[in-house]
């Protein structure tokens, strides 16, 4: 439960930066959106990782 909590709040942080980058590059649409998909792109082995984790540790 911790774990999926821990791994909650990490998506939360990710949907912050995420945001960010939205607000403070929202002049160019290029860069905004190569930014969220590197942002995808660098956050879904994580999860995957850290779910597997939580998984093997059970």
């Amino acid at each position: 439960m911790s774990k999926r909590y821990v791994a909650f709040i990490i998506c939360i942080f990710a949907v912050i930066i995420g945001t960010l980058l939205f607000t403070t590059l929202v002049m160019d649409g290029y860069y905004m959106l190569s930014s969220l998909f590197l942002l995808a792109v660098i956050m879904l082995p994580f999860y995957i990782r850290f779910e597997r984790k939580a998984f093997v540790s059970r």
